[in-house]
């Protein structure tokens, strides 16, 4: 079996990390997604042990599998637990962190874990209370591998990504239209969930938020913490949805997500939403209705609007 800190495996077919869900042989139609998916495979054993499948998940379906989870099959009877599973984990990656290992834990059904840390992986291992369904049979536990390496994971993508950020850059250049919509309270960054410097930035967004760029500087200027604008520019006729940091194209097919929460047993909201980007507001505001109109107009643009009581 391939070493786990260079990739995974499928049975006896071994992956390097930077393989994506379409690059996996499955007996159904591949996945394209480019949201965060998990995709489910048959898989019967990992490192002897005996597996009811196996599922992989990545940031999109283009994008490299960042976790990898088998599950575990029952222990045969009148096996200990969790010895069964832990004696081949021992041989394999040595004693588990100690601050990680316990018996019942509590809590989720879990009645044992133990992790171990490498410098690009961490391999983790929960054991059940009882059996639980899997997608391809019976499963007493899970063992996850993460590859945590995003530069690594990112590389192939970065440029792809800075590309579109300089294209925007460009566009804004130059505006036809500049429609600016002031909102009752401060917005803040999209909350990527890393330190905002710029290798893993890039690295995040070019994995997980491809289509969210950073806001031009000649269109952030123009905009405070509590407003946004819809913009066009005079060169290329580009249309673009801005806070003061982030930034989303909109192209002909793309959709946004206009809601009229309601108060009920919640204080409601109004908000739009265009891919990774989402302003929210409370209920009522005008201005997010009055952007959603403008966004209508636009050709290509598909507005759904969500009416519903904040339950």
């Amino acid at each position: 079996m391939i070493e786990p800190e260079r990739g995974f495996a499928i049975d006896d077919v071994a992956y390097r990390w930077g393989t994506t869900p379409g690059d996996i042989p499955l007996d159904r139609p591949r996945p394209v997604s480019s949201a965060y998916l998990h995709v489910d495979v048959a898989c019967r054993t990992v490192m002897g042990l005996p597996t009811a499948g196996v599922t992989l998940s990545a940031p999109a379906s283009d994008r490299p599998v960042m976790n990898v989870s088998y599950a575990l099959a029952p222990a045969p009877a009148g096996s200990g637990e969790p010895a069964y599973w832990m004696d081949r984990l021992l041989e394999r990656f040595g004693p588990p962190d100690p601050r990680a290992e316990r018996d019942r834990p509590g809590g989720l059904g879990i009645t044992y874990i133990a992790a171990w840390s490498r410098p690009t992986i961490d391999i983790g291992l929960s054991i059940y209370d009882g059996v639980r369904a899997a997608a391809f049979g019976r499963s007493a536990g899970l063992l996850r591998i993460q590859w945590h390496d995003a530069a690594a994971a990112a590389a192939p993508y970065v440029a792809q990504w800075r590309a579109a950020a300089a294209e925007v850059m460009r566009s804004a250049a130059s505006l036809a239209a500049f429609h600016r919509f002031d909102m009752p309270r401060e917005m803040a960054p999209a909350g990527d969930p890393i330190d905002p410097h710029p290798a893993s930035f890039e690295d995040w967004r070019a994995l997980n938020s491809r289509t969210l760029l950073a806001t031009p500087a000649s269109i952030g200027e123009r905009l405070s913490a509590a407003s946004f604008a819809l913009w066009r520019s005079a060169p290329d006729g580009l249309w673009a949805l801005s806070t003061r940091w982030d930034t989303v194209v909109l192209r002909p097919g793309s959709r946004v997500s206009w809601a009229e929460i309601r108060p009920a047993k919640g204080g409601g909201h109004s908000g739009l939403s265009v891919d990774r980007l989402s302003i929210v507001m409370p209920y009522g505001t005008t201005g997010i209705a009055a952007a959603a109109a403008a966004l209508t107009s636009l050709p290509g643009i598909a507005v759904e609007k969500v009416e519903d009581d904040d339950a």
